[in-house]
C-alpha cells in the first residue's frame, strides 16, 4: 500500500500522517519505508511501526522507530519485508515472535523464520527454460548460474502448467521426486487440495528463475510454502523479492 504523506511538522520526527483509508493497510509491527518515489528509500527505510493513532478527521498518524526524519507532501509510504531475527528466542522451535501488542510479527517453522509470506525467495539451483516450460536443476552449488540449461543443470523431467492458478497436484519424476512443483492448477482454492498459488508468465519469452513462498503483497490467502512463481527473469529486482542465506557445513 502507498499514499502521499502530509507534512505534520517542518521539524524532524518519527511520524507520518496519512489518510484514514491508507492507514487501514498498515499495522503495528510492520516494516515500512518512506521515499520521494515508490521504492525510493531516501527519506527513511526499514522502520518498524510502533504506533497508529485514532483517526483525527480524515488523517491518522503513524509512528515509527529509528532516527528522526522529515517528510514532504509528495513523499510515499510503503511496505517492505520484515526484519530478520524476530524469532531468535524460539531456537529451532515453531511459533511466532511476541505479538502481545497485537502486532504483525514474524513466524518460525522448525527454526526457519518467515519461510513463506515475507518476501519471495529466489531458489538457487533451479532455472526455468521458458520454451519448454521445464525446470532444470543443479546440485553443485559451486557452479550455480542463471539462464543455464547444460553442464551441472539437467532436466527435472517436469513440465509446468501453462496457466496460473491454485495448485491441485504436484508433479513428480524419477529425476526430481523431491521438487514439489505443480503439475495441475485450477479446480483448487486457498482451502482445498494444495492451497497455494502458482504464477507463470510464458508470454514473456525470457527464461525464468524460480521464486517461492509469496510476499506480504500476496496476503494470507495466497502466500504459502508451495506458492511458486516462475514469472520473473533472473534480472528481477523488487522490494518483494529476496533470498534465504544458507550455511552448508
Amino acid at each position: 500500500a502507498a499514499d502521499t504523506v502530509t507534512v505534520a511538522s517542518i521539524e524532524p520526527g518519527h511520524t507520518i500522517i496519512v489518510s484514514d483509508a491508507t492507514a487501514g493497510n498498515f499495522s503495528i509491527g510492520r516494516i515500512i519505508d518512506v521515499g520521494s518515489s515508490l521504492g525510493g528509500r531516501d527519506v527513511c527505510k526499514d522502520r518498524e511501526i510502533t504506533g497508529i493513532s485514532a483517526p483525527d478527521g480524515d488523517n491518522v498518524t503513524i509512528t515509527v522507530d529509528g532516527d528522526p526524519f522529515t517528510t514532504a507532501v509528495s513523499n510515499i509510504i510503503y511496505h517492505v519485508g520484515q526484519k530478520t531475527g524476530g524469532c531468535n528466542g524460539l531456537g529451532n522451535g515453531s511459533g511466532s515472535a511476541d505479538n502481545s501488542k497485537g502486532s504483525t510479527v514474524s513466524v518460525s517453522y522448525r527454526g526457519l523464520e518467515d519461510l513463506w509470506g515475507n518476501v519471495w525467495e529466489f531458489v538457487d539451483g533451479i532455472n526455468i527454460n521458458n520454451n519448454e516450460k521445464r525446470p532444470y536443476i543443479a546440485d553443485d552449488n559451486s557452479n550455480f548460474a542463471d539462464d543455464t540449461f547444460k553442464g551441472v543443470y539437467t532436466s527435472s523431467g517436469v513440465i509446468l502448467p501453462s496457466d496460473s492458478g491454485y495448485v491441485k497436484d504436484f508433479a513428480c519424476s524419477a529425476d526430481a521426486d523431491w521438487l514439489l512443483m505443480p503439475s495441475i492448477v485450477g479446480g483448487g482454492s486457498n482451502s482445498t487440495y494444495i492451497p497455494d498459488y502458482y504464477y507463470q508468465n510464458w508470454e514473456n519469452t525470457a527464461n525464468k528463475v524460480a521464486l517461492v513462498g509469496g510476499s506480504w503483497r500476496d496476503g494470507g490467502t495466497d502466500a504459502g510454502l508451495f506458492d511458486w512463481n516462475v514469472y520473473c527473469a533472473s534480472s528481477t529486482a523488487d522490494l518483494a523479492v529476496g533470498g534465504r542465506v544458507l550455511q552448508i557445513p
